[in-house]
């Protein structure tokens, strides 16, 4: 996530210990509410956090604590709750963009060095641990934007590079290791935002160009390779937490115009390609972070107005309103946040004390569990060895268990969860058997998908 205090890097800075021993996990049923888990080995903020397709959460880079840029990289494992070590970055970076690309890895480009922006990107691999030089970018970068497009290239933006904002853009394509410059904004910016939208074209919106916030926003298009100028924010605005809602909406709220953190928030509906004003947050903040929950609500916690926020919101697309809901632990900005498989939010890192302070601590989120709606499956039979499998996509959040009943014969199969996927199998055995699926999570079950088959 993009700082909104640069000079905070010439502010003597210290580190938080990391703690040897877990803190106790929230206690069951309890939800709403912020729990320390296991810290980062390194304490810092501006990192680039990834959840990785088996469920992990790569941090890497970052500012340290003498605030100079890391090369360090950590895992963190749900299941454990701990942060460990895995490959560096082979340059140290902040302020890069992090992509989880189709096939698994993830790619990291730009960031900042003294002065510009970095050209160079590099390539994480989480089956060796590792990460290997790529092609490099066109324009060397920092407070860039990157969005994964739906044919599996990635769309890099904007950004500054030392000498002036960029107006440059560029698409890095896995099957070659290569970036291609494509279409220009019709604007410079930097800090801006950038989210893939329903029908596949990119909302590029706001950020700032010299010393000023703008509220323009663009829209690319993959098709065609170029920007066409959307509908225009309310409010200017650099670096608000930007978030797509289950509807298809993009909620933007806070961050800064004028050096001032900002409550109001907006939701951009592409189906109207119009901007309109929505609830404000309880606090202005800026450096915060977002979340979409399962049960559809985002979670914004963080940021600073006048100094660091421990409060955090939620916002309800049903409503358009902003509550506020358990405060962390410790008062951070500049953090990063990820949403786990188990439907928690770790937020991590990030600063305090003004900026003086890089975090090593970590935090978990547990929100209020989604209404499990019937599962959307997919069935399938193996003829010769009478196995039924039904794939389910799965919901953050939600567990599935698959059986099958003939008369008063109940079987139970077995479920495996695949990254975005749960692959359930069953071989009851010869007769018509009505075959469930069934979603469940803390508040109870949900409807079934259910499908008669014969054996």
């Amino acid at each position: 996530m993009t700082s909104h205090r640069a000079v905070r890097r010439l502010i003597p800075v210290f580190v938080v210990m990391a703690s040897a021993a877990l803190a106790p996990a929230a206690q069951a049923g309890v939800f709403d509410v912020f729990s320390p888990t296991g810290s980062l080995i390194d304490a810092r903020a501006d990192a680039s956090s990834t959840r990785l397709t088996g469920g992990k959460v790569l941090i890497a880079g970052g500012a340290g604590s003498s605030g100079s840029s890391l090369a360090s990289a950590e895992l963190y494992n749900p299941v454990t709750g701990l942060f460990t070590r895995t490959g560096s970055l082979s340059t140290p970076r902040e302020y890069a963009t992090s992509t989880l690309l189709l096939n698994g890895k993830v790619l990291f480009a730009g960031g900042s060095i003294p002065g510009g922006g970095l050209a160079s990107a590099e390539l994480y691999d989480p089956a060796a641990g590792v990460f290997t030089t790529t092609g490099s970018l066109t324009d060397g970068r920092r407070y860039a934007t990157s969005t994964l497009l739906r044919n599996g290239k990635v769309l890099i933006v904007g950004g500054e590079n030392g000498s002036g904002d960029l107006a440059s853009a560029e698409l890095f394509d896995p099957a070659t290791g290569l970036f291609t410059t494509t279409g220009r904004l019709a604007q410079a910016r930097r800090t801006a935002t950038s989210t893939l939208l329903p029908n596949g074209k990119v909302l590029v919106v706001g950020g700032s160009a010299g010393k000023g916030a703008l509220a323009s926003a663009e829209l690319y298009d993959p098709a065609t390779g170029s920007f066409t100028t959307t509908g225009s924010l309310n409010t200017a605005r650099q670096s608000p937490t930007t978030t797509r809602l289950t509807n298809g909406k993009i909620l933007l709220a806070g961050g800064t115009s004028s050096a001032v953190a900002l409550a109001s928030a907006e939701l951009y509906d592409p189906a109207r390609a119009v901007f309109t004003v929505t609830g404000s947050l309880s606090t202005p903040r800026a450096g915060a972070t977002s979340a979409l929950l399962p049960n559809g609500k985002v979670l914004i916690a963080g940021g600073f107005g006048s100094e660091e926020l421990a409060s955090a919101e939620l916002y309800n697309p049903a409503t358009g309103v902003f509550a506020a809901t358990g405060s962390l632990s410790i008062a951070r900005s500049d953090a990063t946040s990820a949403l786990l498989p188990n439907g928690k939010v770790l937020v991590a890192g990030g600063v305090n004390s003004n900026g003086a302070l890089r975090l090593a601590s970590a935090e978990l989120y547990t929100p209020t569990p989604a209404k499990p709606g019937k599962p959307a499956v997919k069935w399938s039979l193996n003829k010769k060895k009478r196995v039924v499998t039904a794939t389910v996509n799965t919901v953050s959040g939600v567990t599935y268990k698959l059986t099958a009943k003939l008369g008063h014969k109940t079987k139970a199969g077995r479920c495996k969860v695949k990254g975005a996927k749960a692959i359930c199998a069953l071989a009851p055995g010869k007769g018509k058997w009505a075959f469930s699926v069934t979603p469940s999570n803390a508040g109870g079950n949900g409807p079934a998908n259910v499908k008669a088959i014969k054996l």
